[in-house]
């Protein structure tokens, strides 16, 4: 690491002085990046969450919360995002775009940008883009630091959950798998019915067993009058159940 020199008597700073500056925290803070997630060049500061936004009583979107990444040991933030779609299992991308700001006059009378540098932001396609990351594919800070502690989560596949019983017209696929005495779950289910069927005994969604010892009950906070089964497709990647 390079260190500027200070002397007394009116010492001349120059734009490379800066510029090494700027170079050694760069510098640094990519090293501590490489080497606390074992060189991985791309990944996420948390998981962001997934949830179902009532928009009619008929149609819903799905929110992806806000989040950070690291990018070549750039940290980069996304805002909360509303994706107006049922997302389903296809990709959420992560698009990064570099860019130029702080357009200043010079003594030459040019107009030049003054700062550089890469923002991000979450969309369905990653067309128009150089870099775009499916955040549902990218590994997790803490994970990643775990591996390299030797006390990350066990690698597994996920496992296809059994169907045994519907509610509401909900239909779809759940897949599971278990870590260290807890469950995770991919869900992703919808349902076509324009009202809730009070009568169901399976209600609200869906009941079934992950083996011998637990079911899965997946239930709806608050009241559903104002919105039916078809406007709460229910989506969730690598949740942790309440047991």
């Amino acid at each position: 690491m390079i260190r500027l020199q200070f002397h007394e008597g009116g010492q001349p700073i120059n734009l490379d002085d800066l510029q090494v500056l700027q170079e050694n925290s760069l510098t640094l803070f990519k090293a501590l990046t490489d080497t606390l997630s074992g060189q991985t060049p791309v990944f996420l500061l948390k998981k962001p969450e997934l949830s179902a936004k009532i928009l009619t009583k008929d149609k819903a979107a799905y929110v992806v919360s806000a989040g950070s990444m690291i990018v070549d040991g750039d940290i980069l933030s996304w805002p909360e995002t509303d994706l107006q779609v049922n997302v389903g299992n296809r990709p959420v991308y992560a698009c990064v775009r570099d860019m130029e700001s702080d357009p200043r006059v010079f003594a030459d009378g040019q107009t030049k940008h003054c700062r550089v540098g890469k923002s991000v932001y979450l969309s369905l396609t990653k067309e128009g883009v150089s870099k775009a990351y499916n955040i549902f594919d990218l590994p997790v800070f803490a994970d990643l630091l775990g591996k390299m502690l030797g006390i990350g989560k066990q690698d597994k596949e996920w496992t296809k959950l059994d169907i045994l019983e519907f509610g509401n017209g909900y239909s779809g696929e759940i897949h599971y798998k278990e870590i260290d005495g807890s469950y995770f779950f991919n869900v992703d289910l919808t349902s076509n019915n324009d009202a809730w069927n009070r009568t169901d005994t399976k209600s609200p969604l869906y009941i079934g067993h992950i083996d011998a010892e637990y079911h899965l009950i997946l239930t709806i906070s608050g009241a559903t009058e104002d919105f039916s089964p078809k406007a709460l497709p229910l989506l969730a990647k690598d949740k942790r159940a309440l047991i």
